[in-house]
């Protein structure tokens, strides 16, 4: 199925409000995702994607640079820590989170199609409103007065960390007339360069070298925090704390920092006391179509019942003396997180798309139901265990392919993969190995060569036009890993 038969497949369908697309495989679900956007996405309202799990993020994130190049593409991942922990999100999460919020709260700033990449987990979670992401935004152009308190100001209230060195998003250093800051969602710091009042210049550098790498004519930050801290906030937080949980004694450390107006390590868990309003994520983006992953329900319905989980180890355990640790007074879970039915009800008013790589008969479901007719590819495991020549296998199957039709692409974690490969291929045959950086060049492709992609899947498909082959596929699993980030400790 060439990319312009599955938009007309889908646009006859269309406007369906509930869609369940089968037959999609890994990849093949990118694919869909990337044609559902362009049919309903527009500049003030995006196709949100929501994805099971951090690792389905980062994957389709991936897929999706290959099978959408025209399309922006923002990541919205959820927390990295557990529902009433005592630990703060760490600053790169929250950095994805405001960035993508404030792309969003500006509209006028949107030209083209978005896909939000989401999790179950994100897309439970409530959020600060568009008011308040607008405005905490802070923005400056050299040649123009900038009023330094004011800067540091903004920086303190929106979750900006003071160091002596910039290393994450969310630092900041000042040093005489010099400010160095790193803002959420930029690849590298920047340098402010201020003459008095005056803002001469603005350079992004490497923090490692400390070298200039560009100068910008314009610097625009987002808050570093979804909670802003201000004698406003601050005030209500006081106040929404009390109501909550009645009268306060000095051994509460949460409420003696943010009364003191310092933040304070896992606060974030009690966004709703520091915002007069918070929202669903959904209600937020307000989303042309909703797309759901294989098993993001399953998990959607697993992460409620972790949320309800921990609340009662709360509540269990603040009706506890003498455990030795700080109370902790955990906020109902209504007030943090949707509900079953806050999901449902959200969710209703716009289509819904869910996908499985499943075929289903549609006398199963009430949904209209659009087989992709994908499948799994072959996997040459058989091969390498026999200790034959996987790549003469690889050819033969490559030549029944062709046989049949089909355009070929086998696609590789890297550039430096795809080059070593290329180079085997062509040893054993396959002469023609073009490499193909996307979407429309692989259907570009003469359908008796096989083109080469950078494209990080686990497992090829196929379907009755095109197969992918996954690297992964060939040469077995990858002996090299992303290295997992250490657990931080957990003191519940």
């Amino acid at each position: 199925m060439s990319d312009t038969a599955l938009v007309d497949k889908i646009s006859k369908r269309a406007p369906a409000q509930r869609t369940l697309v089968t037959g999609a495989p890994e990849g093949l679900d990118a694919l869909s995702i990337a044609d559902f956007a362009r049919l309903y996405a527009r500049p003030d309202a995006p196709v949100i994607a929501v994805t099971r799990d951090d690792r389905r993020l980062t994957a389709m994130n991936d897929a999706l640079k290959f099978f959408a190049p025209d399309l922006e593409v923002l990541k919205f991942p959820s927390w990295d820590c557990l529902p009433y922990d005592r630990v703060s999100p760490h600053a790169n999460i929250v950095a994805e989170r405001t960035t993508t919020l404030a792309r969003l709260a500006m509209p006028e700033k949107v030209t083209s199609g978005i896909i939000v990449l989401t999790t179950a987990n994100a897309m439970l979670q409530r959020v600060p409103t568009r008011e308040i992401i607008v405005q905490s935004a802070f923005a400056a152009a050299p040649g123009q007065i900038l009023n330094l308190d004011a800067l540091l100001a903004f920086l303190a209230e929106n979750g900006f960390n003071r160091t002596g060195t910039v290393v994450d998003p969310g630092d900041y250093a000042i040093r005489g007339g010099i400010v160095d800051l790193y803002p959420p969602g930029a690849p590298e710091p920047v340098r402010l360069d201020l003459f008095g009042d005056t803002l001469e210049s603005i350079r992004s550098f490497d923090p490692v070298s400390q070298r200039t790498t560009s100068q910008r004519k314009r610097l625009e930050l987002v808050p570093a925090s979804e909670v802003i801290l201000n004698a406003e906030s601050i005030s209500r937080f006081r106040r929404g704390y009390v109501a909550a949980f009645g009268g306060v004694t000095s051994t509460d450390p949460l409420y003696e920092a943010i009364s003191a107006g310092h933040r304070f390590q896992g606060m974030e868990h009690w966004l709703p006391l520091f915002h007069e309003d918070v929202v669903s994520v959904v209600e937020f983006f307000q989303p042309s179509a909703v797309i759901r992953d294989h098993l993001a329900d399953d998990a959607i319905d697993a992460r409620l019942e972790q949320v309800s989980g921990y609340y009662d180890a709360r509540v269990e355990a603040l009706e506890q003396e003498g455990l030795g640790a700080p109370p902790y007074k955990p906020l109902k879970p209504a007030a943090l997180y949707l509900s079953t039915e806050d999901w449902k009800r959200e969710t209703e008013s716009c289509p819904q798309v869910s996908i499985t790589p499943f075929e289903q008969p549609e006398s199963d479901t009430r949904d209209t139901i659009l087989s992709l007719g994908g499948r799994q590819g072959r996997s040459f495991a058989a091969e390498r265990q026999a200790g034959g020549n996987v790549y003469d296998a690889l050819k033969a199957h490559v030549d029944t392919l062709h046989n049949a039709g089909k355009r070929t692409i086998v696609a590789c974690w890297s550039d430096g993969s795809r080059d070593r490969l290329s180079s085997l291929l062509e040893d054993h045959g396959m002469s023609v190995v073009p490499e193909v950086n996307d979407w429309n060049e692989a259907q570009a492709l003469n359908k008796n060569s096989v083109g080469l992609a950078v494209l990080g899947l686990e497992t090829g498909f196929e379907n009755e036009e095109f197969a992918f082959i996954a690297e992964q596929d060939v040469l077995g699993d990858r002996l090299i890993r992303q290295v997992r980030k250490a657990k931080r400790a957990k003191d519940f």
